[in-house]
């Protein structure tokens, strides 16, 4: 690969819908411009897409994903599989490596995402029970029986919130004690979520992978169509600090 290769305007760092939707803007608007991608990632797991206008939710996020690279190489960016170990330089001038090669760029898009924080199995397959995204996923739990896992604050607004979609909401402390609020857990006793505090031991799925139900060290098993485990998420924002 010679020097020439290898020398941008843009490089967007990160092969999420949010950086290739950065790429192709930029492409359009006429600037050199290369994705790096490790891959993996959150929309990667998507089994259905969901909330996506115009795109119908039998795609999946794999499917989603290699479309948008072949419509951003099509207007001639460049797609690169590789992880960013360190960004150097400062603004008009960055060195980007990439394995054993390095990439040069006037600027650099960061749209690297985060990671969300798993709790201990027993758990389901991602989108077949688990689910990390409210905004995305609740619809899909209407009039459904749903568990929300975890014990800060957020787990106890979430189960809350999840009571506009179902009326059989249940709060998993998994043997934990509760981190929330007086006043949260003033709300929280206010509203009909069942807080179940012993462990899960064990879980049933159905033929095609998706939850049926959780069993207890009580030994109770509840049946649920699936859930929100709220353990917060790890934000990939090493790279923003190599580049300041």
């Amino acid at each position: 690969m010679s020097e020439a290769d290898t020398e941008y305007q843009v490089a967007v760092v990160g092969g999420g819908p949010a950086g290739l939707t950065t790429a192709l803007y930029t492409t359009r608007l006429g600037h050199d411009t290369v994705l790096i991608d490790r891959g993996g990632g959150r929309a990667a797991m998507m089994q259905e897409t969901h909330n996506v206008i115009g795109i119908t939710e039998e795609v999946s996020g794999n499917e989603l994903i290699q479309t948008a690279k072949r419509q951003i190489e099509s207007y001639g960016a460049d797609t690169v599989r590789g992880l960013v170990s360190d960004i150097h330089g400062s603004s008009g001038s960055y060195r980007l490596d990439v394995g054993e090669e390095t990439y040069t760029a006037d600027r650099v898009v960061l749209a690297t995402g985060f990671s969300d924080d798993r709790p201990e199995p027993p758990l389901p397959r991602t989108g077949r029970g688990l689910h990390y995204c409210l905004h995305c996923d609740a619809y899909m739990f209407i009039d459904e029986s749903v568990y929300v896992m975890g014990t800060n604050e957020s787990s106890a607004h979430v189960a809350m919130i999840m009571l506009n979609f179902t009326d059989e909401v249940d709060l998993l402390l998994r043997g934990e004690e509760p981190e929330w609020s007086e006043e949260t857990d003033r709300q929280l006793r206010a509203h009909p979520v069942d807080v179940i505090e012993a462990e899960i031991t064990g879980m049933n799925t159905d033929q095609d992978g998706w939850l049926n139900s959780f069993e207890f060290e009580d030994g109770t098993t509840r049946e649920y169509k699936g859930g929100f485990p709220m353990f917060g998420a790890e934000y990939h924002a090493e790279l923003a600090r190599c580049s300041t």
